[in-house]
């Protein structure tokens, strides 16, 4: 597909490009978009819109695939690993809107208008992320961002931007929005300033 939903620079240089119809890749060896075999296990594949990428410590790159949860790709053995595709009540995946992977291989996952999850032990522990004072269960958090340690950074519909900690389930506010603001997205810079796309313009926090 040309409708480009997602991009990752990783750790080596390749570029992974996320789009409504799958993923692929350009090659900073070769200079050259490369097509990759998405297949997991039981024959599924990489074939509907990819909508957040992010690589962990150990050099996998990971994706989130609109209906069919989330993979990881280890550039190792060139193989793609399915994980969540059978959470929410109907037998499917859960909708995720972004995720980010913490110093000790833990996830944080954001759901669309479904609250945060904390994933542990390789997925073997996957939880509610319920954080007393915050009603993040019917809440809908765009994108996260991780600082490298134990702090999460989320923008909130209901909130603003916030800090969270996964480990302690505690959050706090760093700067509210008004009511009809829609964040977007993320990103912090080398100073660590926090920037946040909303519909209504772009706020740094720093």
């Amino acid at each position: 597909s040309s409708a480009i939903s997602s991009i990752f620079e990783d750790s080596r240089g390749n570029v992974w490009v996320g789009t409504e119809g799958g993923l692929c890749m350009y090659s900073a060896e070769t200079g050259t978009f490369v097509s990759i075999n998405t297949i997991g296990q039981d024959e599924d594949r990489i074939d509907t819109k990819v909508g957040c990428i992010r690589e962990d410590g150990d050099g996998l790159v990971w994706f989130s695939v609109k209906s069919k949860g989330l993979w990881s790709y280890d550039p190792r053995t060139g193989s793609f690993r399915q994980y969540l595709r059978d959470m929410d009540s109907g037998g499917g995946a859960p909708k995720i809107n972004s995720f980010v992977i913490d110093g000790n291989g833990s996830f944080v996952i954001s759901l669309y208008c479904g609250g945060l999850l904390f994933c542990r032990d390789d997925f073997r522990s996957v939880e509610p992320l319920e954080i007393p004072g915050f009603d993040f269960g019917t809440d809908n958090i765009p994108q996260l961002l991780s600082d490298g340690r134990n702090c999460v950074y989320g923008c909130s519909t209901g909130y603003g931007l916030c800090e969270i900690f996964p480990y302690t389930r505690k959050a706090n506010v760093l700067f509210p929005i008004g009511r009809g603001v829609q964040p977007n997205g993320l990103c912090m810079d080398r100073s660590r300033t926090l920037w946040m796309a909303t519909s209504r313009g772009l706020y740094a926090f720093s």
